[in-house]
């Protein structure tokens, strides 16, 4: 059995998971869940007019949580985590998808200080996250905002 390699946070890496983000029906309860099950901290933050909890684990930031709003747990939606996917061009990732019979769900939007975002559904209906580095294509100061 081989010794599994890991990759460098730090270097860019296409198709590396970066972040992973927990909406929530109860985020007091994720956050006590988490930190007792994993020892994860967490810090709250504003962010898009909304408040976001962030995730970190021996110093390292690698994820988010938000609560679900009202309409989505009036609807039955659960909580769920979704992964994103380091790519080096958004807009080249997005056409890709399509191309692959994928579904673009947000085409893109800045989350700043970490990343360009977007979300696809793949060809059987899961959820991923689409990841631009810093760097990679875009600055934080231009919003591409969602839809």
């Amino acid at each position: 059995m081989r010794n599994p390699q890991f990759p460098d946070p730090g270097r860019p890496c296409r198709g590396l998971l970066r972040w992973v983000d927990l909406a929530a029906t109860n985020i007091a309860s994720a956050k006590v869940f988490y930190a007792g099950m994993f020892g994860w901290r967490s810090s709250d933050e504003a962010m898009n007019g909304g408040q976001f909890t962030r995730f970190n684990v021996s110093g390292m930031d690698f994820g988010s949580a938000y609560q679900l709003s009202h309409a989505h747990r009036a609807q039955g939606v659960p909580s769920h985590w979704t992964p994103y996917f380091e790519v080096g061009d958004l807009e080249e990732a997005l056409a890709r998808a399509i191309s692959l019979g994928g579904e673009v769900v947000v085409h893109s939007a800045n989350a700043p200080g970490l990343a360009r975002i977007a979300l696809i559904l793949d060809p059987v209906g899961a959820l991923v996250g689409l990841w631009e580095l810093p760097g990679a294509g875009f600055t934080e100061s231009s919003d591409a905002g969602a839809g």
